[in-house]
């Protein structure tokens, strides 16, 4: 009976973490940071490829 009981209080211990929560929700906001710089910077894709064309023809 110990063994299983103690089986069972381990179980609920591992589930009952929330340790790991954090840094799941850290990496969502990071994930949503990233795909937001993506989307603003799409638009600017071609002036900055001519502005490093540019700098990079006159060196």
């Amino acid at each position: 009976m110990t063994f299983i009981r103690k089986h069972l209080d381990r179980t609920r211990g591992v589930l009952g973490s929330e340790d790991g929560q954090g840094m799941v929700e850290y990496g969502l906001i990071i994930a949503l940071i990233v795909i937001v710089v993506m989307v603003a910077l799409t638009p600017l894709g071609k002036d900055n490829a001519n502005i490093f064309t540019g700098v990079s023809n006159s060196i």
